[in-house]
Parts: C-alpha cells; structure tokens; sequence
C-alpha cells in the first residue's frame, strides 16, 4: 500500500529549531508574554515555540499548549497548526493522533498549507481507509490548490501581517514559481522580515549575500546575519555560522568555536549540525591516537 509521509515535529513556524541563549531567550519571552497578553495572536504562537524549545525559558507544554491555544482560537492558523504538530510527535503533551488531525484540519481551513498535507497524513484510519480516501484526497488537493495561488493573494496576505505569506512571497520570487524570477524582490522581502525581528527572515538574508543571490556576494553580512539569527535562537543560525568558523570565512578557522555552534544548533535539532558534531568529535579522537 502507498503510504502518506509528512515531516512533521521537527519544525515549528514561524521560529524554527530554536537553541538557548538565556539572557536574549529570556528577555525575548517576556516581550512576546506582554504581546500575547494583549491580544497579538502572532506572539503568542511565538511564546508557544519558546516554550517548547530549549532549556530557557524551561520546556513546558503545558503554557506552550496555553499559548497556541489562544492563537488557534482567535483563528490563527500557525496556532492549530502547533497545537496538531504537539500532539501528533507527543511534544510536551501525550501523543494522540486523532487530536492532531482536528487540529491539522483547522489550521487547514484557515489555510495554512502545509497543514493541509497534515490532516490528510494523519486522517483517521478505519476498516476501509486507503490513500485514495475521498477525504485525503480532499485535503491533498487544498494543500496543492493554496501552493498554486497567484503571487497576488501572497502580496496581500503578506500586507496583512500574515508573516508564512512573506517568506511565501520571496521563495516565489527567488524561485520564479508562478512569477518573474526576481531574486532582489526576494532579498528585499528577507530584510523587512529580519527588521521586524523574523529570525528566519534574517537567516535567508545571510543566505542570499552568501550565495550572491539578489545581492552582491559578501561573506561578511551574511556572517553578521547567521549571527544574529544564532543569537535570537535560530538553530540553521548556529549551523552555518559554525560552518564560517569551520571553513575560515570572514574569521581565522577555529574548529572549536565552530564544534560550539554545532553543539548548539544539535540541541535544536538541526540535524545537519548533529553530523558535524559526530565529525569532528571522530577526528579528535583520532587526534588523540
């Protein structure tokens, strides 16, 4: 039987795999607890991914599942979208798929993507389930109908305030799905974002100035971006700022500061970083012999 697969548990919108940093991660709660408090539904869905991630402020599931609840409930998408990521990978609460699925389907009809895919991956199974189910169908093609809507419905929503919008938006422009190609509107997308302090938004800045993408190629801005992102917590941050480290770019090569950002993004589950661990741990144990 085919079988429907979703990446799911490793990645919580909008901040990715987040690593500590005690004093930023901290001060960066309280903001987003104020925030939440007074109705910004974005911030409380970021309270709840802090809550869960990292070792400050410490795990707790029960306040994260607070925080995406609040979200969900005043209909922001990301916030049931968790809340279905919560329950499906047994993040913080017990595992209990059937609740993940109510969750992915209501992140679903607010259309968040993605969530689309979800509800369809984890669709109650019974006695004559198969991928073909009229219902998983259903959700399949909303996933693929929302994925072709025109640039124009991005731009608006990203007017909104909708920030999945955004980087929506820019992958489309530095990709030319449904759009001229146009890698400087992606890059100008990015800056707004990192600005507004969207730590994703500041690591595919670095990205494109390392890369040369949309901008001049410039190590040194991507550097002072990968660093900021790493600072606020962003896991993929720490991972490439370490590879900078690692292949002496913009800095003298220093192996165990980069063996340090390595460890750090590991702990947010980047598993590319994890490798590089593994790396460089086995050459200096081979050092010691």
């Amino acid at each position: 039987m085919t079988r429907l697969f979703i990446c799911v548990g490793a990645l919580l919108l909008f901040s990715c795999q987040t690593v500590s940093n005690s004093s930023a991660v901290s001060d960066k709660a309280n903001e987003l607890q104020l925030l939440c408090n007074n109705e910004d539904l974005g911030a409380c869905v970021d309270l709840g991914i802090l809550y869960l991630g990292g070792e400050e402020p410490k795990p707790d599931g029960k306040k994260a599942l607070t925080s995406f609840s609040k979200a969900c409930n005043g209909g922001q998408g990301f916030g049931c979208y968790n809340i279905g990521l919560m329950y499906s990978q047994g993040l913080g609460v017990r595992k209990y798929p059937a609740k993940a699925f109510i969750y992915f389907k209501e992140a679903c009809s607010l259309e968040v993507p993605f969530s689309c895919y979800a509800a369809a991956a984890t669709y109650p199974k019974n006695d004559d389930f198969s991928p073909n189910h009229l219902k998983v169908v259903e959700y399949i093609k909303k996933e693929q109908e929302l994925r072709r809507k025109p640039v124009e419905y991005y731009e608006q929503k990203c007017a909104d305030g909708v920030r999945w919008s955004c980087f929506h938006l820019a992958n489309k422009y530095k990709q030319g799905i449904g759009v001229k190609k146009d890698e400087l509107k992606s890059v100008e997308i990015f800056e707004i974002l990192c600005r507004e302090g969207e730590l994703l938004g500041c690591y595919k800045l670095g990205l494109s100035y390392a890369e040369g993408r949309g901008v001049e190629h410039d190590y040194t801005k991507a550097f002072s971006l990968y660093q900021r992102a790493c600072d606020g917590g962003l896991a993929a941050g720490c991972n490439n700022l370490g590879w900078m480290y690692a292949q002496g770019l913009t800095v003298p090569v220093d192996e165990d500061k980069a063996y340090v950002l390595y460890q750090k993004s590991c702990r947010g589950d980047f598993s590319l970083a994890c490798e590089k661990v593994k790396e460089i741990k086995k050459r200096k144990k081979q050092k010691v012999f």
